[in-house]
């Protein structure tokens, strides 16, 4: 979100799934993001083991209220990794890919990486990046690297304007 406000971006910003903490909003709007909401917004506290069609209806609910304020970008954060049941199942839902474009996906580790981007591509997901922490590792960096067929970017280079908004859909 940095990267895209410094690029003169407006940002809205939202997390979809996880446990309410409060955090990552407070995050959000650090980074800029002038609309932030998420799952506790709309009354859900925690969205572990919540019916897929609640979750389904809270990702179409926080995209489009995020759109209303009509910024030039809607950045949603799901959490919980992609074999969680309800972040996995919201993966596969046809939903997802109509209201996301990229993704942008975070990883621990090289093999995190290659497994994590495998699996989004054959849920017919379009993977813009991978970041995560396992760019504080230069070694880590280099096998995420040569491993998948899309950019690993250290999670600092997103603060950039250029690197930010090349990840945006042409």
């Amino acid at each position: 979100m940095r990267g895209l406000v410094s690029a003169g971006l407006s940002v809205a910003a939202g997390k979809v799934t996880g446990t309410g903490a409060g955090g990552d909003p407070r995050l959000f709007a650090d980074a800029g993001a002038s609309v932030v909401l998420d799952f506790t917004d709309f009354g859900m506290p925690s969205t572990f083991r919540l019916d897929h069609g609640r979750v389904r209806t809270l990702l179409a609910s926080v995209v489009d209220a995020l759109a209303a304020a009509s910024p030039d970008v809607v950045v949603v954060e799901i959490a919980d990794g992609v074999y969680q049941a309800e972040t996995g199942r919201l993966l596969h839902d046809p939903i997802f890919r109509a209201v996301v474009d990229r993704v942008v996906f975070a990883a621990g580790d090289a093999l995190g990486a290659t497994a994590g981007v495998r699996l989004l591509e054959a849920a017919g997901i379009d993977v813009a990046a991978v970041s995560g922490v396992l760019t504080s590792s230069p070694l880590a960096t280099r096998e995420a690297t040569a491993a998948v067929d899309v950019p690993v970017l250290p999670t600092f280079a997103l603060t950039e304007p250029e690197a930010a908004t090349a990840l945006l859909p042409r």
